[in-house]
């Protein structure tokens, strides 16, 4: 019988019209699970599927004890997130390159390296954050063929603070990284840009002449977000910056052009600015817009609306920087989904549709997906109108996620550390521990419930960690399963012990045996069952020892006394010839067809088999005027073995 843990129920999720998305059943508590990675906390910015089908995981962590970061990663597989014991420390790692060192974005090569890129500083003074490119083995360690250390750190210009957004890998081992610079309290400027380096780590000179190009925002009247912003690479090499702008209060998104020599287009919007002014923006934080490139060379940007409305957006822009109409309402599709929500990462599914994620509340979590068509308009096969709400653990809050080919979305994002979630349309499809059906056993007897082979631990109600273990009270016995994976279900069995049905007896007529018990019956022989014997009667065939048991219908079974039978062989003496006189009787009683003097022994046997030896007179007599009341046997045995028997009712 399935065993429904309130962890594992879809009660949370809303009821949907079309593909419905529930936390998976087998995996930690409510399709959750977590991954600490040093002492400090952790969290998942992005995610990669690598091409072992291992889930690559990263973001940033903090720990107050040492006021500093440090990246943070995790490999895991698609099944129920067991950690990849090859990379990393277990599977985790915590790598710090400065005593500030952030992940905002990572890709994986081809030959498995991890490029990523983000903010390194030697502490917290936000006048050292330097734009920073990271490039690590596959095991998560630097790669130090990588500017000698694995990481390099260059400013836009020698004063400002800056930060890169995305990184995108080129297929002969240069490294493309977008982002921002912005003032601090020593001077600089606000401006959007890129920087692309050599395989090793240099500079690439080829790009804007040092590696390094940026359009100053002063003198546009837009300041930027030092933390929001995204980019997107075109077929062509040309770059797409995109980051949050404000103007006189008003947060919007804007974008910078920037060809595959380094060189800005000044034609691009106004004096190589575009900004979109029909679409705001709310401010939530490094990793809060993301975009991506569709098939047809349209710009899709995601991220939080109107925050305090909790709205999240996708716009859809073409490759000039404007708004495309043909997408949700002039170019934007908004969704209220509950105040002070953050919309996250978006995924471009094959169909031309997308998946973005997210969470309803900034701070409690509660996962949140929405699905759009092509065409910006909600999917109403999708969840409850195109939003998905599967339930999910308290401050545990969805960044992004990926959608793989059996309809299963891992997704992540952090709590107190990095945070895994699995998503499926079925919770139960996946689930195996099946003790089968509830059980009825006998009392005084044990019933065996096994729980399979091939598992990884077994944990029992009981505290028993084997396989199968006996039961033998009436409960719920309940066993959690942990497969190689580390996939986890659970399954409970009821157990009734039930009493068996009262011993039978045995009447013994002769050679007769006979018994009132009602049931199934099987008489035995010497302790061995006698083929067909299955009645209420039996007439015994050889000497030796009887038994009958009744099982009921639940299968449980009781066993008369032994009865010994030792007349078989014996010769009949004219049974029909001998009678006795008066039948019934109080007094004495006439034996009449047998000569007294061959008479060797005479018994009488009442109903409950119980026998008293008689002596016969020469005139044939027998005195049982001392026996009780009832129905008795008599048997006579005469010098050559042989037998007769009677019916003698006494009063």
């Amino acid at each position: 019988m399935k065993y429904f843990c309130a962890s594992f129920l879809v009660l949370a999720s809303i009821l949907m019209q079309g593909q419905v998305y529930y936390p998976s059943a087998i995996m930690g508590v409510q399709g959750h699970r977590e991954y600490a990675t040093w002492g400090g906390s952790a969290s998942a910015a992005d995610g990669v599927l690598r091409a072992d089908g291992k889930l690559l995981l990263a973001g940033t962590g903090y720990w107050s004890n040492c006021n500093c970061y440090r990246i943070t990663m995790a490999v895991v597989d698609t099944a129920c997130g067991a950690l990849d014991p090859t990379f990393g420390n277990g599977g985790t790692a915590a790598i710090q390159f400065e005593g500030r060192s952030t992940l905002h974005d990572m890709d994986v090569l081809s030959n498995g390296k991890v490029v990523a890129c983000g903010v390194t500083a030697p502490g917290n003074g936000f006048s050292g954050h330097k734009p920073a490119v990271y490039r690590l083995n596959a095991d998560g360690s630097p790669d130090t063929t990588f500017n000698s250390s694995g990481y390099r750190k260059e400013s836009f210009d020698p004063i400002s603070a800056g930060a890169f957004w995305r990184v995108f890998p080129h297929a002969d081992g240069r490294i493309t990284c977008v982002g921002a610079s912005v003032g601090n309290i020593n001077g600089g400027t606000s401006g959007l840009g890129a920087m692309r380096f050599n395989a090793d780590g240099s500079m690439d000179n080829t790009f804007s002449g040092d590696g390094v190009t940026r359009l100053d925002l002063a003198g546009t009247g837009y300041t930027h977000d030092f933390d929001l912003g995204t980019g997107v690479m075109l077929p062509n090499g040309d770059l797409l910056v995109i980051g949050l702008l404000t103007a006189g209060g008003t947060q919007t998104v804007g974008m910078v052009k920037i060809d595959s020599t380094g060189t800005i287009d000044m034609n691009f919007g106004t004096n190589g600015l575009n900004a979109s002014a029909a679409l705001a923006v709310s401010d939530v934080g490094a990793g809060g817009m993301n975009a991506v490139l569709t098939p047809a060379g349209k710009v899709l940007v995601s991220g939080t609306s109107d925050f305090s409305n909790g709205e999240f957006f996708v716009a859809q822009f073409d490759t000039s920087g404007a708004l495309d109409p043909s997408y949700g309402t002039g170019g934007v599709s908004m969704v209220a989904i509950a105040s002070n929500a953050l919309g996250r990462r978006i995924e471009l599914l094959s169909d031309g549709s997308t998946l973005q994620y997210g969470s309803a509340n900034w701070n409690n979590g509660h996962a949140r997906i929405v699905k759009r068509l092509p065409d910006g308009s909600l999917d109403a096969t999708f969840g409850n109108g195109g939003i998905a709400a599967p339930a999910s653990p308290t401050y545990k809050k969805l960044f992004g996620g990926i959608s793989l080919t059996d309809g299963r979305i891992m997704a992540w994002g952090e709590g107190s550390d990095i945070s895994l979630f699995k998503f499926v349309t079925d919770p139960q499809a996946d689930r195996f521990a099946d003790l089968g059906p509830d059980v009825i056993g006998c009392q005084g007897d044990s019933v065996l419930l096994d729980a399979g082979s091939g598992y990884a631990t077994y944990a029992w109600s009981t505290g028993d960690s084997s396989q199968a273990i006996h039961a033998s009270s009436n409960s719920d016995f309940i066993v959690t399963l942990t497969d190689q994976d580390e996939c986890m279900d659970m399954d409970t069995v009821a157990v009734t012990m039930v009493a068996p049905p009262a011993t039978p007896t045995i009447t013994v007529n002769g050679l007769d045996l006979s018994t009132t018990a009602t049931g199934q019956l099987q008489w035995y022989f010497n302790g061995t069952s006698i083929a067909g014997a299955t009645q209420a009667t039996h007439t015994a065939s050889a000497n030796g020892d009887y038994t009958v048991t009744v099982t009921d219908s639940v299968g449980c079974a009781s066993a008369s006394a032994t009865v010994t039978i030792t007349g078989v062989g014996v010769q009949e003496l004219g049974r029909r010839m001998i009678s006795v006189h008066p039948n019934p009787t109080s007094g004495p009683v006439t034996v009449q067809g047998v000569d007294p003097a061959s008479v060797a022994s005479i018994t009488l046997m009442d109903m409950t088999g119980k026998v008293t030896f008689l002596e016969m007179g020469r005139n044939g007599m027998l005195d049982v005027s001392s026996m009780a009341s009832g129905v008795y046997f008599l048997q006579l045995i005469d010098r050559q073995a042989r037998r007769a028997t009677a019916r003698l009712v006494v009063r």
